[in-house]
């Protein structure tokens, strides 16, 4: 059973100042209820001034332990009812005065919760048997308390002074792991001579000893950066998911996103990428000992070049036996004194306790008592952190919590003080986190409008920020961690995850966790917060229990919000209809991600709810019942693609302050009641309607905007007066601001905003937290405003300003003074403005103080530009230039970072001017496309990918160019390459005939529509390839008849190729694709040898059979013939041993299935057949 402390401090604090509110008082006494909720409120007060003596019995007294839990069931069912006066309240008056629904006093003290009643049923009646009850209870819990001899004490010291976070913020430093980390490493350097699989590499240790840590540490090592050409992080957890593992280590080796939805088409892609690569993967926190499902995963990492490596992390010794190749290597607790100096950096933002020599000998006993680990010792430490006191650190050193058997409660007890000692409210905002599965990772402002929504955060006007204050502080104490390096993501220790399971006790329950096999485990009454993990088809049986549940607060799948690619989730009618009414008492409600289009009106009688999630569903329209929803403060709705209407009543929502409808494109107006919500904070679009619904007027109430604000549909601005009263000046908070217009109008009275010019405020330097700007469209505007005085402005995009001529001074600076112009932005892009001639500065200055951080620049169809400033941009990374005169390009006189240069469609360039390519001292990759280029170029001698497109004039290539694409002129590169190449691309060049003989450094090549080219000098390139694809060369006759020994290929496409002869290959882990029209039987040429992996055949259209000794592919895993109708008699024998992926689909003659022997194929995994 749990330590019931968890809500009980923070959750009497907000009772008591709901029951003392002088509004909250007024509204009970004009309803004859005053009397008894004054006297709860005594009662809370006598209850409150045992807890601490009640919390601190319960470790040993059982109970103790029960009427906390008791009580604690109580304070939720308390909350609900005063919860419910409190929305008759606002009910009450929003009909009697509909104008001050939004009034502050009001506001302080409704959650939600409005009545079907008439007013002449008064609320003493229709509440009474309820407040009785209550009263009940709370008096057998007073008569408790006395026979308990519960006794007054004085609160300890709840620490709910600030702490500092930036320190802890940042991953903290290691300690003590030098020799492990060295002993890893020379595991993973080592490059095993032999072909055999991928070594695996398991380390284990109990939890929190530091094994994620520890594979961090050898996964970004430098060394092992340069040893392995491809790297992935897979954290597994206790749900060990083939599909998913595979789809994630697919995405990391890509880069790309994966859209494979079978299991079967994602390992072939992955054993493609792995093929002749020398790979990395972590699998960190793996539990899962079934050696099946191992195998399965293992199946694509069969190919990688000698020297892979996987590393496994696990607790269970039995993982380790089941997949290691070699011994686990046992991780061990810290020594004691690498020990001292981890809890030393956490408590004392120091090394040592030299600066404390009075809490060194407390600290090393503190250090035995965590038993040398570390995330123990670190929790503490965060406990610790700036307190300097010897007796507060004895009082921690000498807690009863450390008697509490971690045998019992599988909780580290050094976990479980650092808990007790979190202030009241922090323990309670952990604690709710027990919804979430172990390894889920979270955003921070996700989480925070939860903890609003669940009424953990004191109601004001600052609530997100006061969340956001919690959240930091709780990450500052260990008790969440960054997830991957990024902002917003996070995530809990698995120990940590099971400590708020503990502490949560049975008020959180996640619905996976309930479940085994098919039948469902009890879940207790007192449950009030519920999470699941979304199945496709969510039936209505495996809610069921939830019928028992009526004080259920948070009905939550997860993960919360599912990424662009979602496929969709079904949900049973039944839940809509039947279970979500009879949850009366939620307020977190998501349906994010389901198939649903419509809510049932009966979703207005959820009168306590404050969150609504239903972004990516199907709905078209809300029921106009959401408008009674009084207590709504979230309402999300992005990506809604069929939404056309919010509800008229809208206004209603006084709470509300997150509201939105992003990617909502069949929505086309909004309520003008919206702009009466003035606690609204989120509200990234507004929609400006045509005759009616919302204004740009309506934007001036609307105070507390703040992130993003996207203003759509301008052209409907009939008085540039409205303009003046949306009052974004004073909205300050906003970061990204973007104006659209739908469409041209032809009708001048009808031009919104379009004919004449932005504001000049936009460019206020006052508006310091403006981050992105997005200026598109604007048609009719002829000078852009200044925006070179925002000082944190880091990206800028500006395009379809068709009126515009001239960009100069007053972009910059606009008349103020400003020392450096755009001293944050990092990406300015300029697109689609024909008429724009002149970029200037004052009198003819250069733009040497401009953009000091600039890192991507584009300019993009402005064919008219031609006069540009002199640029040193020291920051730039990546430059393109797109449909732009040549004098651009001159404009540049200095780049000394520059490492991506893409120059399209400039059909007056026909060479790349000397002086613009020696300021290129640092570019790695150029792409050139449809330029009119000619003869030599500069040098750039780091270069080492060059691509160029459709340059129909090109004669010869300069001595550094590695890449060419349609350069029909060009007849011959002879030995023109630079030594640096490391990817060719030849495309569309009908009349090239030859490449270089000698390119020492190239590992991908890439021919496509070379019809000119007839031959290939395979023999030398092939030592160092990795990767070739060759397609539509018609002219390609012969292929050296022998690949050496020493190909790196990882794969190999031969496509369209209808006079080739014969290919030999002798690697084992090669791939070889073969499409379209080869007219030679497979039997013969040595083509397929007898070390193939894996063989793909697509589209021969002449008679063929595949071979008869296809027996002896003792290698080969994988078979894929398709679209062959002229296949004859397959199988002709038996078919290859050890396949396990055979695939034949529309093809040709074919024996019946009885006779393939498949039966004699045991490690055959997918098979599929179709016509």
């Amino acid at each position: 059973m749990a330590l019931v402390e968890v809500f009980l401090g923070a959750f009497i604090t907000v009772l008591f100042e709901r029951l003392t509110s002088r509004e909250f008082l007024n509204f009970a006494r004009s309803e004859g209820i005053h009397t008894q909720l004054e006297k709860w409120s005594e009662v809370l007060m006598t209850i409150r001034a045992v807890l601490s003596d009640a919390e601190a019995k319960q470790i040993t007294e059982k109970a103790v332990k029960l009427w906390l839990n008791r009580f604690n069931d109580l304070a939720y069912d308390l909350d609900d009812l005063l919860d419910e006066i409190a929305t008759e309240a606002l009910a009450h008056e929003l009909k009697s005065k509909p104008e001050a629904a939004t009034t502050n006093k009001v506001r302080k003290f409704i959650p939600t919760c409005c009545t079907n009643f008439p007013r002449s049923v008064t609320l003493k009646i229709k509440m009474g048997p309820k407040i009785e009850k209550i009263t009940s209870r709370l008096q057998d819990i007073v008569k408790l308390k006395d026979d308990l001899d519960l006794r007054v004490t004085r609160e300890a010291r709840s620490g709910t002074e600030r702490l500092p976070t930036t320190s802890l913020v940042d991953e903290p430093r290691v300690y003590g792991r030098e020799k492990a980390k060295q002993e890893i490493l020379e595991l993973l350097l080592k490059d095993e001579a032999s072909n055999d699989e991928a070594c695996v590499i398991p380390i284990g240790g109990m939890g929190g000893v530091g094994k994620t840590t520890l594979a961090q540490l050898v996964y970004n090592d430098e060394k092992v950066k340069d040893f392995f050409d491809t790297k992935a992080w897979v954290c597994v957890s206790e749900e060990f998911d083939v599909f998913m593992i595979t789809k994630i280590i697919c995405q990391a080796v890509t880069n790309e996103r994966c859209d494979f939805n079978d299991l079967n088409m994602l390992q072939v892609s992955l054993k493609e990428k792995l093929s002749r690569r020398k790979f990395l993967i972590v699998l960190d926190d793996v539990w899962n000992e079934k050696y099946e499902d191992w195998d399965r995963l293992r199946a694509p990492f069969l190919v990688g070049l000698p020297g892979s490596k996987i590393i496994v992390t696990t607790r269970n010794e039995g993982v380790a036996r089941c997949m290691g190749s070699v011994p686990s290597y046992p991780l061990n607790v810290l020594a004691e004194d690498d020990c001292l100096s981890l809890l030393a950096q956490h408590a004392l933002c120091t090394k040592n306790f030299d600066d404390h020599p009075n809490l060194e000998a407390i600290g090393k006993d503190i250090v035995k008592k965590c038993g040398c680990l570390p995330l123990a010792t670190k929790t503490l430490g965060g406990l610790l952190r700036n307190i300097h006191s010897p007796d507060e650190w004895k009082a921690v050193l000498n807690s009863k919590i450390w008697e509490l058997s971690e045998h019992k409660s599988g909780i580290v007890p050094a976990l479980r003080l650092s808990y007790h000692h979190l202030p009241s409210h922090l323990k309670q905002l952990f604690a709710y986190c027990a919804i979430f599965p172990k390894d889920y990772v979270f955003d921070k402002d996700e989480l925070v409008l939860l903890w609003m929504a669940e009424g953990f955060l004191q109601q004001s006007e600052e609530m997100e920020v006061l969340g956001g204050d919690c959240f930091i502080e709780l990450l500052s104490r260990s008790f969440f961690q960054r997830s991957g390096g990024t902002e917003s993501k996070f995530v809990m220790h698995d120990l940590l995850n099971d400590l708020a399971q503990y502490v949560a006790g049975e008020t959180c329950f996640r619905l996976d966790d309930n479940m085994k096999g098919n039948e469902r485990c009890k879940i207790s009454e007192k449950a009030r917060h519920s999470s699941f993990i979304r199945h496709k088809y969510e039936v209505y049986k495996r809610f069921k229990a939830f019928h028992e549940l009526q004080g259920l607060r948070t009905f939550l799948p997860l993960p919360i919000y599912k990424s662009s690619s979602w496929q969709g989730f079904y949900l049973n009618n039944n839940i809509l209809v039947n279970l979500l009414p009879k949850l009366r008492c939620l307020r977190v409600l998501s349906l994010c991600g389901y198939k649903i289009n419509e809510l049932p009106n009966s979703t207005g009688d959820l009168k306590h709810l404050r969150y609504l999630n239903l972004s990516q569903t199907l709905i078209t329209r809300l029921p106009e019942s959401v408008s009674t929803l009084y207590n709504l403060q979230t309402l999300l709705l992005k990506d809604c693609l069929a939404l056309c209407k919010l509800p008229s009543n809208i206004e209603n929502l006084v709470n509300l302050r997150h509201l939105d409808i992003r990617d909502t494109p069949k929505l086309e107006e909004m309520s003008s009641g919206i702009g009466r919500l003035k606690c609204l904070q989120t509200l990234p679009k507004i929609l400006i309607g045509k005759n009616s619904g919302f204004g740009l007027g309506d934007l001036n109430n609307l105070l507390l905007l703040r992130g993003m604000l996207s203003i759509v549909g301008l052209e409907n601005v009939m008085d540039v007066q409205d303009a003046e009263e949306t009052n974004l000046s004073c909205k300050q908070d906003i970061n990204e601001l973007e104006f659209k217009w739908n469409s041209d109008s032809e009708n001048s009275q009808n031009e919104g905003l379009q004919g004449h010019h932005i504001p000049s405020w936009i460019g206020d330097p006052s508006f310091s937290k403006t981050v992105y700007i997005s200026l598109r469209g604007c048609t009719k505007c002829k000078f852009l405003p200044p925006l070179g005085q925002l000082p944190f402005l880091k990206e800028l995009y500006i395009e379809e300003m068709d009126s515009v001529r001239s960009v100069g001074a007053e972009f910059n600076c606009g008349g103020n003074t400003l020392e450096i112009p755009f001293p944050s932005l990092e990406i300015l892009s300029f697109g689609e403005m024909p008429k724009w001639e002149e970029w200037s500065c004052s009198n003819g200055v250069d733009f040497r103080g401009l953009f000091p951080r600039l890192r991507e620049l584009i300019i993009c169809n402005c064919p008219k530009l031609v006069s540009v400033p002199l640029l040193r941009l020291l920051s730039l990374c990546e430059l393109e230039i797109k449909n732009c005169d040549e004098a651009v390009l001159k404009s540049f006189i200095e780049l000394p970072s520059l490492t991506t240069l893409k120059i399209e469609n400039m059909s007056g360039l026909t060479h790349l001017p000397k002086e613009f390519m020696n300021v290129l001292v640092s570019l790695q990759c150029l792409r050139i496309v449809g330029c009119a280029l000619r003869g030599r170029w500069a040098r750039t001698k780091n270069l080492s990918g060059l691509s160029v497109s459709f340059c129909e004039n090109l004669e010869r290539l300069p001595d550094d160019l590695k890449s060419l694409t349609s350069s029909r002129s060009c007849i011959s590169f002879e030995n023109s390459l630079p030594p640096t190449i490391s990817r060719l691309a030849v495309k569309f060049c009908h009349s090239l005939e030859s490449i270089p003989n000698r390119i020492p450094r190239l590992e991908d090549l890439t021919l496509n529509n070379c019809s000119s080219l007839s031959s290939l000098p395979i023999d030398t390139l092939l030592s160092t390839l990795k990767s070739v694809h060759i397609e539509n060369c018609g002219n390609l006759e012969c292929v050296k008849e022998t690949v050496e020994q020493s190909i790196m290929s990882g794969s190999f496409g031969i496509s369209n190729w209808p006079n080739l002869g014969s290919f030999e290959l002798y690697r084992q882990e090669f791939r070889c694709r073969l499409k379209y029209q080869i007219p030679y039987s497979l039997s013969g040429g040595g083509l397929l040898t007898p070390n193939l992996v894996t063989i793909e055949i697509d589209g021969f259209e002449n008679p063929f059979y595949f071979p008869s000794q296809s027996q002896s592919f003792t290698f080969l895993k994988s078979l894929i013939i398709r679209n062959c109708k002229s296949l004859e008699s397959f199988p002709h024998q038996n078919l290859p041993p050890n396949l396990e992926e055979l695939c034949i689909c529309n093809y040709g003659e074919l024996k019946p299935l009885s006779e393939w022997g498949l039966q004699r194929l045991s490690s055959l995994s997918f098979f599929t057949m179709g016509n």
